[in-house]
């Protein structure tokens, strides 16, 4: 809701403010983030989830056939769903280059079940996820892909058709096998961002004439907090107009369109906890 501040010997400035993030009027979409106690903040455990498209076809199969798979962080687990057409496997594993098993389960494994692989997997390397199964199971296939398939904290950059520990893993990057989707835990998180947008259509009331400044309140611990200011100019949508700013900077934006905020978090200790506290934006009279 529009505010007017001032007195009565002055003109009452207009402004925009979200001090809990959950007014009516307020929207935020977070990534890595989330409202708490009024602020915004890191979340302490972030998830997201690789998929590749759903099966065309099976495979018979005697080894283990699977995708390959690098996180952009370090992982403490993946959540593994085996894909549709897959018929008599017997266990699932994730593995390094070489092969060598990090974690497994074992067991009956059909099309659509998931199963949790706790192992650690360092940033930037490559791993091999994998159902494995007695001679002749059936290995759920799609040859209709086109690597990578990405998420925030981990990419399907290959198939691969043969995951034995004596020659490593043999990769094939024109089809996917046996692992549909893969959702990783990253509980490590250092990064994440927040967008902060008021009510519609958001331009300036008619008493106005455009924008004039944004203020906020930010707990920094130590760490970093970075506001920019976005413009909303049409086709593909929010554009990066000024930042990082300041308090009391100005908004440099065309008084038609309408505007938000982007926050940047990010620290170098994951026990710190920077947190925006309130944010607005004032209109020019």
């Amino acid at each position: 809701m529009v505010e007017r501040i001032g007195s009565r010997s002055t003109p009452a400035a207009l402004k925009d403010v979200a001090r809990t993030f959950g007014e009516s009027d307020v929207t935020v979409s977070t990534d890595a983030t989330r409202v708490a106690n009024g602020s915004v903040e890191l979340v302490d455990t972030s998830t997201s989830t690789v998929s590749r498209p759903a099966d065309g076809t099976s495979t018979t199969s005697s080894t283990g056939k699977g995708v390959v798979v690098v996180p952009s962080s370090d992982l403490s687990s993946i959540e593994v769903t085996v894909s549709s057409n897959v018929s008599g496997g017997e266990g699932v594993r994730v593995t390094d280059s070489d092969a060598n098993t990090l974690d497994s389960v074992s067991g009956s494994y059909n099309g659509n079940e998931t199963v949790t692989l706790n192992a650690s997997l360092s940033a930037e390397s490559k791993y091999y996820v994998a159902v494995d199964g007695p001679d002749g199971w059936e290995a759920g296939t799609n040859e209709n892909v086109s690597y990578p398939y990405e998420s925030k904290w981990l990419d399907m950059v290959s198939g691969v058709d043969t995951v034995e520990s004596w020659d490593g893993g043999s990769e094939d990057d024109t089809v996917a096998y046996s692992i549909e989707s893969i959702t990783a835990t990253n509980d490590s998180v250092t990064s994440g961002s927040v967008t902060v947008e008021f009510g519609t259509p958001g331009t300036p009331p008619p008493d106005a004439v455009g924008w004039d400044v944004a203020y906020m309140t930010r707990t920094l611990n130590g760490e970093t907090v970075e506001i920019y200011v976005q413009e909303a100019q049409g086709s593909p949508g929010w554009t990066d107009v000024a930042g990082p700013i300041r308090r009391g900077d100005s908004i440099p934006a065309d008084p038609e369109n309408d505007v938000r905020f982007r926050v940047k978090f990010s620290r170098s200790d994951t026990s710190s906890n920077p947190t925006l506290d309130s944010i607005l934006r004032r209109y020019k009279l």
